[in-house]
């Protein structure tokens, strides 16, 4: 098979059109305070929630001095949230470090690291995690801080983003001093609200199943080790270092809920669905896991059998299958995957996206991608290839020998996938290898957000910069992404003029009420609302769906909303306007007929209509948790 019917098959991308760039600060306008100028030096990213607020820090100009701020903001305002110089636990002052990247979740909390002054010696500078709570700083770990046991002290270095959650959890390792037991690295999770800590699993605790004891739970040597992943259920997943069982360079993937830690896999297990059963799992310490809200677990690993023997796994209700491995591909791959297997990423959906290296069978050798998994096994298909044509007349995606396609991703629980990644615009005019900033839709559909030579603010882009997972190994926590569930992206960038900036990317394809993102509002839809609400979407978003029940599906005879179906958005329009026992009775006979449209695959998993309504109107009658404080859209 040619490289070109390969991009036939597996891509299949149809270019949508029609979407808008808003800026959200760029430098040289005022910020929310008066007499400030933003003063943008882009060193991080911002990040994204789901009602479409950015958290990003940016300095400003005041009085002829530059200042380090920390805004957040969205179409309607930016508002400032913390600045240089702020009480940071009541009588000391906060220096907010640049260079790193600031949590936000839907809530509209942020966390993130910044530097601190003793009150003994201003002199003397030192490391926190902290929690932007309703405008209150909240220090929820900081260097000489005790431990909650009183066993010792806090030593903490920020080498990564403490991870978030909607609930306004964090979780961090940190080093610790001057403890009784002697163990010198922790991994604590602070609590809601209250800030105070809980020790989910230290140096020196017993491995389950008593064979061995962890030794550690991050290399801060090794800038590759990841961070812990946090989920909305408050569980932990994280690499944990063991000594003591007999096996050398033993290590395993456990999660912490607070109460237990379990196992998911371990160094020495065998390696799921294979035939070669002589191949077993040997390392994880260099990727960070991903976990779902469910407790899903996706993952990368080394192997035995040779240097560069990698894979890709899922664990599900304690199961462990394979996603990709070296040697093996998947259907519509004319190759197999060679090396790179890394950057794994899970939703809520059960969807994974990851980085890997294929070797192609038409002679064009080693190239890398990023490929997803869909819920079903067998569902795996390319993202982008390198070699293969980019969406929108770009050109086509980088390749470089045996190099790999460099890019940033983030994967939302609709399936959708935003990366940022190398494009070679030749043979077109421009030519030149440049970056580009796409969204990948279910079904295959690709939208160009932003690219490098783009026109934008009377000038072009010349860099963009994308919070995601990087297929380098820069690994970046739930809460700190620039994808969110309703589509939206949001990157920064510099202008060929000089001028640096944060921006959200929206797109008017996109139609409210579709919140599984596959171009109609159907009962799909409504089991996205479900499995969101209470976090991602409220009892409003479901008023939203059914105003818009049935837009781009085809018409079929049948249903009191002429929407090509016969299921529970008809009933809520019986009880509206009709109410009389004669429709109900037909709308009982006829409940079920899909549409001819092929999407009403979908509606088949709808439950029986009465329990649909009762779990509607139950939701609805709870509502969903009011977030403490935060406005949906701040003002200037």
């Amino acid at each position: 098979m040619s490289l070109v019917v390969l991009s036939t098959v597996c891509i299949q991308t149809r270019l949508l059109q029609g979407n808008e760039i808003s800026v959200i600060a760029i430098e040289g306008t005022p910020s929310p305070i008066p007499g400030e100028i933003f003063s943008l030096t882009i060193q991080a990213p911002p990040s994204l929630n789901n009602t479409g607020m950015l958290a990003f820090r940016s300095d400003i100009i005041a009085n002829g001095s530059s200042r380090s701020r920390i805004f957040r903001g969205n179409e309607s305002g930016v508002e400032l949230i913390a600045r240089q110089g702020d009480l940071f636990d009541g009588e000391t002052k906060a220096v907010l470090s640049a260079g790193y990247g600031i949590a936000i979740n839907s809530a509209g909390e942020m966390a993130t690291n910044l530097t601190w002054n003793p009150p003994a010696n201003s002199n003397i500078r030192r490391d926190a995690i902290v929690l932007f709570d309703n405008g209150d700083i909240i220090p929820t770990a900081f260097d000489g801080s005790p431990e909650p046991n009183g066993g010792g002290f806090i030593f903490f270095r920020p080498y990564y983003l403490p991870a978030l959650n909607t609930s306004g959890q964090l979780a961090f390792t940190t080093s610790l001093v001057s403890t009784s037991d002697g163990a010198e690295t922790a991994l604590y999770r602070s609590e809601p609200n209250t800030g105070a800590l809980t020790e989910l699993v230290r140096e020196g605790d017993t491995v389950p199943g008593g064979n061995g004891v962890f030794i550690g739970h991050a290399d801060f040597s090794n800038a590759v080790f990841p961070s812990p992943v946090l989920n909305d259920s408050g569980e932990v997943a994280f690499v944990g270092m063991i000594s003591g069982s007999g096996v050398s360079n033993d290590q395993g993937i456990y999660r912490a809920d607070g109460l237990t830690i379990e196992q998911v896999v371990r160094a020495n297990d065998q390696t799921p669905d294979f035939l070669n059963t002589s191949r077993r799992f040997r390392e994880f310490k260099f990727w960070r896991p991903s976990i779902n809200d469910s407790g899903d677990i996706a993952f990368a690993a080394r192997l035995t059998g040779g240097v560069q023997i990698e894979g890709i796994y899922k664990s599900v209700d304690g199961v462990t299958t394979r996603i990709a491995e070296i040697g093996f591909g998947f259907e519509g791959l004319d190759g197999f995957f060679r090396r790179k297997l890394d950057g794994v990423e899970i939703n809520n959906s059960g969807d994974v996206v990851f980085h890997a290296g294929v070797i192609l069978s038409d002679g064009n050798g080693f190239q890398s991608g990023i490929f997803l998994q869909g819920s079903e096994a067998s569902d795996t298909r390319i993202i982008a290839l390198g070699g293969l044509p980019a969406p929108g007349g770009l050109g086509e995606f980088y390749k470089s020998g045996s190099s790999t396609l460099t890019a940033n991703y983030s994967l939302n629980d609709s399936g959708q996938v935003a990366f940022l990644t190398l494009v070679d615009t030749l043979p077109n005019a421009s030519g030149g290898v440049i970056e580009a900033l796409f969204l990948d839709n279910p079904g295959g559909e690709v939208e160009v957000v932003a690219y490098e030579g783009m026109s934008f603010e009377g000038s072009i882009f010349t860099e963009l910069s994308f919070a995601g997972t990087s297929s380098l190994g820069n690994d970046w926590t739930d809460e700190y992404q620039g994808l969110n569930n309703r589509g939206e992206v949001a990157f920064a960038f510099e202008l060929a003029d000089g001028r640096e900036g944060m921006a959200l990317w929206s797109s008017e394809t996109l139609l409210e009420g579709d919140f599984d993102a596959d171009g109609d509002v159907a009962g799909a839809d409504f089991l996205a609302w479900q499995r969101g609400f209470g976090s991602v979407y409220n009892a409003s978003d479901l008023s939203t769906w059914e105003t818009n029940y049935g837009a781009n599906e085809s018409e079929l005879d049948g249903g009191f909303d002429s929407d090509g179906d016969v299921d529970g958005a008809d009933f809520l329009k019986w009880q509206r306007d009709d109410g009389t026992s004669a429709s109900l009775a037909l709308w009982k006979d006829n409940f079920g007929t899909p549409s001819n449209s092929g999407l009403a695959a979908a509606s088949t998993t709808i439950p029986e209509p009465s329990t649909l309504l009762l779990t509607a109107l139950g939701l609805v009658s709870i509502g969903y948790r009011r977030h403490r404080g935060w406005p949906r859209q701040p003002s200037p």
